[in-house]
């Protein structure tokens, strides 16, 4: 990870400042760029974006209370690693509503959103033959997004982008793992054969297995590293 704190964009003081500052600092927390326990120095920031502090001190409060950053008194705020344990609870979750999703999308599919659907798995194995792990994760996000949009489900929806928020520092790392990335292929193909079948209840279960397979490959790719 780049712990380096690289230099921001000046903000337009007419727009809503703390939302904007919000979504920078998630974005390079989620890419990499402030790496877990980097500080974040409110009054470095404000010189950086070219505001007050008062619209830092809210985006960061905002950070904190979706589990990004943590402030200690006296000590300041710091970009958050979350532990394995939590990394654990949060894909548990992640499972049970792709899951979810999974077998509502079912009940109300079209032949026209499977066959969507089927280029999006086309897409999937073009990056996994070229080996490009970002277009991958990128193409798998898209692949689960669209099932949740079939679903219907808007509450569904806005619960995993948070969960799943969380858990995008380590796909990269996950993928980069011997033979998870073929697997996690057949993995989609799998659900994706179970949603064209309609069969409800293997596409939910297939949903789960495949969130407790990204469990278990960053566990021991951890392991590996010795992160």
């Amino acid at each position: 990870m780049n712990n380096k704190i690289v230099k921001l964009e000046k903000i337009d003081r007419g727009r809503l400042l703390s939302q904007k500052i919000y979504k920078i600092l998630k974005s390079q927390i989620l890419e990499g760029y402030l790496g877990p326990g980097t500080k974040l120095i409110g009054e470095k920031l404000a010189e950086q974006m070219g505001v007050s502090r008062t619209p830092i001190r809210e985006a960061l409060r905002w950070l904190a209370v979706e589990g990004f950053v943590n402030s200690i008194p006296g000590h300041g705020t710091f970009v958050n690693n979350i532990s394995i344990k939590d990394l654990k609870e949060v894909l548990q979750v992640r499972g049970s509503l792709e899951g979810l999703a999974a077998k509502l999308a079912i009940e109300v599919i079209k032949d026209e959103q499977i066959k969507e659907l089927k280029k999006m798995t086309e897409e999937l194995e073009y990056f996994a033959k070229e080996k490009d792990l970002a277009s991958f994760s990128y193409a798998s996000q898209k692949f689960q997004e669209f099932i949740i949009d079939i679903s219907g489900n808007s509450q569904l929806k806005k619960i995993r982008k948070i969960i799943c928020d969380q858990t995008h520092r380590y796909r990269i790392r996950s993928l980069s793992s011997p033979k998870r990335l073929e697997h996690s292929l057949k993995e989609h193909l799998d659900i994706f054969e179970a949603i064209r079948n309609r069969d409800a209840k293997k596409a939910e279960e297939l949903s789960k297995l495949h969130t407790e397979k990204v469990f278990q490959n960053i566990l021991a790719h951890t392991r590996t590293k010795g992160d």
